[in-house]
């Protein structure tokens, strides 16, 4: 007996908590007002009224203007069947300086490379285990 109460309170609330839901959920939905309640403009104060009627009567009326005719929306194009032919680039040679131009006092001899040490033992910084 005391299963069967408690699953009937367990039910009771279930089914009060998600009729609560549903409710809000259907009033937050909901989009039409009171039907006595309507939207109203305030009203506008007499002298801003005023103000509004000067004005109306200085701005003149637009002018009626004839529409233009409209442009056709697709128009026929030259169209190429086959690409034009490419023009060959012109490849020009550049020239060297010829030797006899340059004078002996200004050659300067070229000297071998410098032999350079080599440490015995490489130590490096890079990581071994990662295969990148």
């Amino acid at each position: 007996m005391n299963l069967a109460t408690s699953l009937l309170r367990y039910v009771v609330a279930t089914a009060v908590l998600t009729g609560g839901l549903a409710g809000g959920v259907s009033w937050l939905i909901r989009t039409d007002g009171p039907p006595s309640v309507q939207a109203k403009p305030a009203p506008l104060p007499p002298r801003i009224a005023d103000s509004i009627e000067r004005r109306k009567a200085l701005i003149p009326a637009p002018a009626v203007s004839v529409p233009l005719p409209a442009k056709p929306l697709m128009q026929e194009a030259n169209a190429a069947l086959r690409p034009e032919p490419r023009t060959r680039p012109i490849i020009r040679e550049v020239s060297r300086i010829s030797q006899k131009k340059i004078s002996p006092q200004r050659r300067a001899p070229i000297a071998p490379p410098a032999e350079t040490k080599q440490p015995a033992i490489l130590v490096t910084t890079a990581r071994t285990d990662v295969p990148y």
